[in-house]
């Protein structure tokens, strides 16, 4: 679901539900006039924001500026929600109301051009209509003023009239049938040379041109077995000759095939406003320049470490402020890739459009590479303090390796810490979990309850006795302080044991819930084992 990305507006756009209804119609229109006005490279105050949807000027002046493509986006949905909440019928309005269908009809666009003309400040309303569902709509004037506005900076491209460039279009969509394109492939193909959207060439041709036979568009199977040639090396001419495809068809299915991928694979980040302002590059390199006022700590490289783990000690830590601009980069990258991702269309978008968007990935990568470089001797650190009788140094190095790779995608530095400590907190339960399973794996499956069993008698020898305490000292450290005193009571891991009723008597709860902390305890336990 869609989320504001500036609070102030979003709880504007609140207050404004429980606004009186003819008060709450001319702030509405009030916002739709705003957003029309709006310049997306352009920057606002929120003063003057809500003085001109509310009319009120706000005792205090808020100096904090908003960018007009944030306002943009927000200013939409606010429309949307409070629009929303007043129940407009769609007979009750004085003029036409378009549904996203009939505004692409009458424009002859794609209803995709329309979505797009939404996030570009197109005004839309939620309206209940004849059959009591409430849709999006458009006012025919609020559509014919944003084709004029500022913020109609997309302006629909003429469709071929009748006559010669409908006479020029069916020659070339014949040319090209002739040639084995299929509809869809053809309107692509056309799209390029005339500038309109694949999807209206492809509508004007099922209209004007439907006495031309087209090739039947290839089926899954077909496609799949582009992707798996073109997996196995095979050049695209090769391909189209094999499969009886057209070249430019093979081009196409292999680039749908990979932006269907890249659209489903997810981009998540650590969202920030400075990352809305039109200046936020600049002003992230310039925390990353930014000289620390502290001293630069060298850490003694120990001796017992082989030559490759020795020379991670001789890369340059980062000072906080470096690392605090290295993740607002990092973030601020997938940010922008995330953006580049919503406008990927498997049937419009072209290879520019994707490499775009993987390049910027790519770069976000490189920022994170950097970031974990300057870490991995925190790895080194913390893995000497667990290696064990059957687990050796390098395996836990390769572990944590990987462990502080998902730690700096997780990694929120709006809290305030540094990387450092959410690392180290990282490795450890990472380290608890790998080492019992590690050993595990050596002597055959143990369950997590056996480990805690430490009443038989015949214990091994005293090496194993200390491994499989440390052990549980592993394992016990993924429960918090109540779960830890349920099992050790229970258990008999401090003292003696101790029944459901002595625990609760001790920890001033009921019976009852000393049997549930104790089954979710057990069950973190084995998770963390496995």
């Amino acid at each position: 679901m869609a989320q504001y990305r500036l609070e102030s507006i979003g709880e504007l756009a609140r207050q404004m539900r429980f606004t009186p209804i003819p008060r709450r119609l001319e702030q509405l229109d009030a916002a739709e006039d705003l957003l029309l006005k709006l310049c997306p490279e352009q920057t606002y105050t929120l003063a003057e924001i809500l003085t001109a949807i509310t009319g009120y000027e706000p005792r205090q002046a808020d100096k904090s500026l908003l960018t007009g493509v944030a306002l943009q986006h927000d200013l939409g949905m606010l429309l949307e929600e409070v629009s929303d909440s007043l129940q407009l019928h769609v007979n009750s309005s004085p003029e036409p109301i378009l549904t996203i269908e009939e505004a692409a009809q009458r424009l002859s666009v794609t209803t995709k051009t329309i979505q797009r003309w939404r996030r570009r400040g197109l005004p839309a309303r939620r309206f209940t209509y004849c059959d009591g569902k409430r849709r999006i709509g458009f006012r025919f004037s609020s559509l014919q003023r944003f084709l004029g506005s500022p913020a109609g900076v997309e302006q629909v491209t003429p469709v071929p009239s009748t006559g010669r460039d409908l006479r020029w279009l069916r020659d070339q969509a014949q040319r090209l049938a002739c040639r084995g394109y299929w509809r869809m492939l053809a309107a692509q193909r056309l799209g390029a040379v005339s500038g309109l959207a694949p999807l209206t060439l492809e509508g004007i041709l099922r209209e004007h041109a439907g006495d031309i036979e087209f090739a039947p568009a290839p089926d899954a199977q077909a496609r799949a077995q582009v992707i798996e040639l073109r997996e196995e090396g095979t050049p695209l001419n090769k391909i189209a000759c094999r499969l009886g495809i057209p070249l430019f068809g093979v081009y196409r299915v292999i680039l749908e095939d990979r932006i269907t991928r890249a659209i489903r694979r997810p981009v998540r980040f650590h969202d920030d406003p400075l990352y809305h302002q039109p200046d936020a590059a600049d002003q992230i390199e310039q925390i990353i320049r930014q000289e620390s006022l502290e001293p630069a700590l060298e850490e003694r490289i120990p001796r017992d470490l082989p030559p490759y783990l020795r020379d991670l000690y001789r890369i340059p830590l980062l000072s906080a402020a470096q690392e605090r601009g290295l993740f607002l980069k990092y973030h601020y990258l997938r940010f922008l890739a995330s953006q580049l991702q919503k406008e990927l269309d498997p049937q419009v978008s072209r290879y520019r459009e994707l490499r775009g968007y993987e390049q910027m990935r790519y770069r976000a990568r490189l920022v994170r590479a950097k970031i974990v470089e300057a870490n991995l001797r925190l790895v080194v650190n913390v893995a000497r303090k667990h290696v064990r009788a059957g687990v050796t140094l390098m395996e836990l190095v390769s572990e944590g390796n990987m462990t502080l790779i998902r730690a700096a995608d997780a990694f929120d530095v709006h809290r305030g810490h540094r990387f450092s400590t959410y690392a180290t907190y990282a490795l450890m339960r990472a380290f608890a979990r790998y080492i019992p399973t590690a050993l595990a794996q050596q002597r055959g499956a143990v369950d997590p309850e056996m480990l805690l069993d430490r009443r038989d008698p015949a214990a091994a020898r005293p090496a194993e006795q200390a491994m499989a305490r440390d052990e549980v000292r592993s394992l016990l450290a993924c429960l918090d302080k109540r779960e830890r005193d349920v099992v050790c009571g229970r258990y008999g891991l401090r003292s003696r044991e101790r029944s459901c009723r002595e625990l609760a008597r001790e920890l001033n709860l009921s019976s009852q819930r000393i049997v549930q902390i104790e089954q979710a305890a057990m069950a973190k336990l084995r998770e963390q084992a496995r």
